[in-house]
């Protein structure tokens, strides 16, 4: 859909990594706008710029873009709305309290949508543009609301850190 990027991430590779090998931890860690995502050792990562490519993707078109869960077999208070969703003029901004949630409620969320709100991903959310995910203002949005980018969902095999991308504070 986007070859003009396609043509700049094979170019990249190609400076970078050959033709005719297999390329190096050195060598795809040189790659500047193909972002691949090098974890150093368990505490130190640097996100490098083919990774936001494939975030981009994700964000768009989510492996599971449409989620369900069923709530325990007791009530439960959710969180009052995240404070960094913006409000509509229309919509009653001090009414933030918890939502009540009843036993084995079905509950059923949308990656799909979330991950294209344009109140979370701006005006250009249906657009396909990696380059958001070389701005730091994007890292500290994700870091600040987890559930803003889940292509995956949420579950045991997520990384257990709380921020995503440890170098946007």
């Amino acid at each position: 859909m986007h070859p003009e990027i396609a043509t700049k991430m094979r170019a990249e590779v190609l400076e970078h990594c050959g033709s005719h090998s297999m390329p190096t931890f050195d060598q795809i860690y040189q790659l500047k706008y193909s972002k691949f995502f090098v974890l150093r050792s368990r505490y130190e990562s640097e996100y490098r710029p083919v990774r936001a490519v494939l975030d981009e993707t994700l964000r768009l078109f989510p492996p599971v873009p449409l989620n369900v869960r069923e709530s325990r077999s007791m009530p439960c208070l959710l969180p009052s709305s995240d404070p960094t969703y913006l409000y509509s003029d229309l919509q009653d901004q001090s009414n933030r309290r918890p939502l009540f949630l009843p036993k084995n409620t079905i509950v059923t969320f949308l990656p799909l949508l979330t991950q294209r709100n344009k109140a979370l991903w701006g005006e250009d959310a249906d657009e396909f543009r990696p380059e958001r995910w070389l701005e730091s203002e994007t890292k500290v949005k994700c870091n600040a609301n987890m559930g803003m980018f889940m292509p995956f969902s949420h579950g045991p095999r997520i990384v257990r850190s709380r921020q995503r991308y440890p170098d946007a504070n």
